[in-house]
């Protein structure tokens, strides 16, 4: 797999993969992460993950030859030498209309039925690759082919947190009320970012995901667990 590494100023150097979004290319850039974490904390002030990209500003202007050596380093990185843990997470979601408002036209415009596009939502294990757009919001790989979708022409001004989503080749959960251009099929009662906890989001980069369907009985069961902090993420 061909690797690329650019100087974008003198603290700061991108490692780019091809232009894919794959568990192998996540994988290497977990290893890579935890590597430089272990080894060159004292100089690193913040990694960055994209899909395809890794984004790693240092704490001061790094020379060329200095940065020959990490890469050196990095190359020689053996697998069984750096344990990556990771975890299944278990999502609830209803995709009763009141929480899709979106589902039947998406299952229009893919020539599907509603029942479908639930089926094919929840079959496929999600793979977390990073958070961006918002704080809390996920990047998910894995969504099949059959539910790829351009997003909307036209955003939506308010999208509430909870919505699951899809747009392009991902789908989504919107962590706060947001505008939005994905197509709601859903929405789950878990909080997927809180800034009054410890820790704000769950899920760590590289951990998988999977959606289950819930009927509104349920949807409100677990809501009413979430406000009053009974309600515990499943996860393996």
């Amino acid at each position: 797999m061909e690797i690329k590494f650019k100087f974008v100023q003198p603290d700061l150097i991108e490692i780019q993969w091809p232009n894919q979004i794959n568990d192998a290319i996540l994988e290497e850039q977990l290893l890579w992460k935890a590597y430089l974490q272990a080894n060159y904390q004292a100089i690193i002030y913040e990694i960055r993950m994209g899909y395809h990209v890794l984004s790693i500003l240092f704490s001061r202007p790094v020379e060329p030859i200095e940065l020959e050596s990490i890469l050196i380093q990095m190359k020689k990185i053996n697998k069984k030498d750096i344990e990556i843990q990771v975890k299944r997470w278990s999502i609830p979601v209803c995709y009763e209309m009141e929480f899709a408002k979106d589902l039947t036209l998406f299952a229009s415009l893919k020539n599907l039925s509603i029942e479908k596009v639930i089926q094919l939502h929840t079959a496929s294990t999600y793979r977390l690759h990073f958070y961006g757009f918002l704080p809390g919001f996920m990047y998910l790989g894995g969504l099949v082919e059959e539910l790829h979708l351009p997003r909307k022409s036209s955003p939506d001004p308010l999208v509430k947190a909870g919505s699951i989503a899809i747009g392009g080749q991902q789908t989504g959960i919107y962590p706060t009320d947001s505008p939005g251009g994905w197509y709601i099929i859903g929405k789950t009662p878990l909080r997927i970012f809180d800034i009054n906890q410890t820790c704000p989001v769950v899920p760590k980069q590289g951990d998988f995901i999977q959606f289950f369907a819930i009927s509104k009985p349920e949807y409100l069961r677990i809501e009413k667990e979430v406000q009053q902090g009974k309600y515990n993420w499943s996860h393996a």
